[in-house]
């Protein structure tokens, strides 16, 4: 059974955000949890500019970890933060457009190449 405490986040509490608060509130997370991981907050970066095109990273993290937990996975993570309802994320289609714009996937472009 779950208790809610003063902690908990409703989904609710996370509409509210505006994209900067959102872009916060993540680095906050990652700091935390990097905190708990005794990973320096210096492998954490979290751009605030939000309106500059910039490939789609909002936020990088360099693991250096045994393994992976949580939000931080071993070795470089990108993220891309959102803070719109009219983001779909289930849907491959939208998914596809934000990673590749009208480009197809290509050995280059998903950074194996």
């Amino acid at each position: 059974m779950f208790t809610s405490t003063l902690f908990t986040v409703e989904p609710n509490d996370l509409a509210r955000l505006d994209a900067y608060a959102a872009v916060v509130l993540f680095r906050e997370l990652l700091w935390a949890e990097a905190r708990t991981m005794g990973l320096p907050s210096r492998n954490v970066r979290v751009s605030e500019l939000i309106n500059v095109s910039d490939g789609g990273i909002d936020a990088t993290v360099q693991g250096g970890l045994p393994e992976s937990v949580g939000l931080i996975k071993e070795g470089r993570t990108g993220y891309q933060i959102k803070a719109s309802s009219a983001f779909k994320p289930w849907q491959q289609s939208v998914i596809k457009m934000e990673l590749f714009g009208d480009k197809e996937p290509t050995r280059e472009n998903l950074g194996s190449g």
